[in-house]
């Protein structure tokens, strides 16, 4: 039986069911969960946003004393978060977002609208990019970003979504294991 995806939603869909089906890459040996159920979690709680609002871009950008650089969304994302408005009124989003293919990236949310500052730094007028992502909470990266994960190295700016989804997916005792296991490494 052949199934059809369409969007953004479906690519996802069609990628856990490859990897459930195939253990070929991100799946962590003597964890309780796999890649695939990492997809899975995220198609249950994403979100999914359309357009960037460059007039709240602008916004953004006019809070912060620095420049955002292409391809640099998870920096970008996560520094606005960290400084616009006192953190109370903008969240840290990453997931995929896409105008031509799906990509991996991050963005933020603001009264839940998209403000992406990386892609408007492309972009000359509103676009109808697609986005759907997960709110990243600036607690959990504060107490992540200096500890090395399988999915990321200590102290980079992002991604942290896999991070954050295998922490809700964690069994007691792996927390302590999953940020420990580069950590002999370093």
């Amino acid at each position: 039986m052949q199934t059809t995806y369409t969007g953004l939603r479906g690519y996802i869909e069609a990628e856990r069911q490859m990897y459930a089906q195939h253990s070929v890459f991100g799946d962590l040996k003597g964890f309780s969960f796999t890649y695939a159920d990492i997809l899975e979690w995220f198609l249950e709680n994403a979100e999914e946003f359309t357009g960037n609002n460059l007039d709240l871009v602008e916004e953004v950008r006019g809070s912060m004393p620095f420049k955002p650089e292409i391809k640099q969304c998870y920096h970008n994302s996560m520094t606005y978060q960290n400084g616009f408005r006192g953190n109370a009124d903008i969240d840290y989003a990453e997931g995929w977002a896409t105008s031509v293919i799906p990509l991996n990236h991050a963005w933020n949310v603001v009264n839940d609208r998209v403000a992406d500052t990386t892609w408007a730094l492309i972009r000359e007028k509103e676009s109808n990019d697609d986005y759907i992502g997960v709110r990243i909470p600036a607690s959990f990266i504060g107490r992540v970003i200096s500890h090395s994960s399988p999915y990321r190295e200590a102290w980079c700016a992002g991604p942290f979504l896999y991070d954050y989804i295998a922490v809700q997916l964690m069994n007691e005792g792996e927390y302590e294991r999953y940020f420990q296991r580069n950590a002999e490494e370093e």
